[in-house]
């Protein structure tokens, strides 16, 4: 299956930065339900396996925090390959923003 990593710099502390994720998938459940996002219990430290179903796929991945820098490796089914560089912007966008 195809993979990606997505990488983001931040001066941000790990706790914030994990934070202003989890507010983040708090408003993405809010507004759309668990039809959209799922997140580990474990969202309560620099690991978390996340789950999310974007237009009927559904692409799995680890968010990984570290000092200066937050990553998301995702792996998309193969279906989903024509929209791979659209979703990696997409994220990196809303990344880059919230964690800046």
């Amino acid at each position: 299956m195809p993979t990606s990593t997505i990488s983001i710099p931040t001066i941000l502390t790990e706790k914030t930065a994990l934070n202003r994720i989890k507010y983040l998938a708090e408003d993405l459940l809010e507004e759309h339900g668990h039809h959209v996002l799922h997140i580990s219990q474990n969202l309560d430290n620099s690991h978390s396996d996340i789950v999310l179903n974007l237009g009927g796929y559904t692409l799995t991945g680890n968010l990984i925090i570290f000092p200066g820098q937050v990553r998301l490796e995702i792996t998309y089914p193969w279906t989903a390959l024509p929209y791979k560089k659209r979703v990696e912007q997409e994220i990196r966008e809303i990344l880059s923003t919230l964690l800046s």
